[in-house]
This record gives structure tokens, sequence and C-alpha cells, in this order.
């Protein structure tokens, strides 16, 4: 009868085992959605920022040439032009450099959250498994040394 009961004590534990187990993935795959969501999220913030960071560079290199244009007392050279335009692509080029840099960090920070909680679930996950093997074990060794003591009473 001990026995029985017992069988029964890591059948349960077992059960609750899975079912703990069952739960613990569960969470991993929305914890991984919801991480996601936030990267896709960033991402198109960050799009937005781009795009409207090139509107205004667009636009103040629009205004500085015609500033320049305004402001020339006699008629522009060659030379004056290409330092212009050369200027303003320079200004782009460092500013797309630093969206990249920012994209690049906060990208990074991103990708240690996501290795942080998968670690986290993962070993969850295996000590599960740990206890669900440790009570099967622990039943199968009840049920071999119950069918032996039944074997001894029924000789």
């Amino acid at each position: 009868m001990a026995t029985k009961t017992a069988a029964n004590k890591a059948a349960k534990a077992a059960k609750q085992a899975q079912t703990d187990l069952k739960e613990n993935m569960g969470k991993i795959k929305t914890t991984a959605t919801k991480l996601t969501n936030e990267i896709v999220d960033t991402a198109v913030e960050l799009a937005g920022d781009i795009r409207y960071s090139g509107v205004q560079l667009g636009e103040e290199a629009t205004k500085t040439v015609k500033t320049a244009v305004a402001n020339a007392s006699k008629p522009l050279s060659v030379s004056k032009v290409r330092k212009a335009i050369a200027n303003t692509n320079n200004q782009l080029v460092k500013a797309a450099d630093e969206v990249l840099d920012t994209t690049m960090a906060k990208s990074e920070e991103w990708q240690a959250v996501a290795t942080k909680a998968v670690k986290g679930t993962m070993t969850l996950a295996a000590k599960q498994q740990d206890i669900i093997f440790d009570t099967l074990e622990a039943v199968k060794g009840q049920l071999v040394a119950g069918s032996k003591r039944m074997r001894k009473l029924m000789k």
C-alpha cells in the first residue's frame, strides 16, 4: 500500500513538473514575442527619426546654399559651389554615422536583454526536466521494489 501511495505521489509530482515546464515554455514564448515586438517598434521609431532627420538636414543644406547664393555679391564660381556641396555632403555623412552608431548601440542593448531572458528561462526549463526525470526514476525504483516484495509474499 505504501508503494502505491508513493507511486501516486511521484506520478503527481511528475505531472506537476511537466505542467510547470509547459507554463515556463509559454512564458519563454511570451517574453520572446514581447522582446521581438519591442525591437520592431524601436526599429520603426528609429526609421521615422532617420527620415525626419534627413528631411531636416536637406532643408538646412538648401537654406545654407540659398543663403550663400543670396549673399554673393558676384557670381558664384564653380569652386565655391563645389565647396558648399562638399560641406553639405560632409554634414549629411556625419548625421548618418551618428544615427547608425545610435542604432547599433540600442540594438546591442536589446540583444543583451534578450540573451539574458533566454538564458534564465533555459536554466529553469533544464531544472524542471531534471525534476521530472528524478521523479520518474524514483517511481520506477519503488515499483521494482514493490514488485519484488509482492513476489516474496506470493511464494
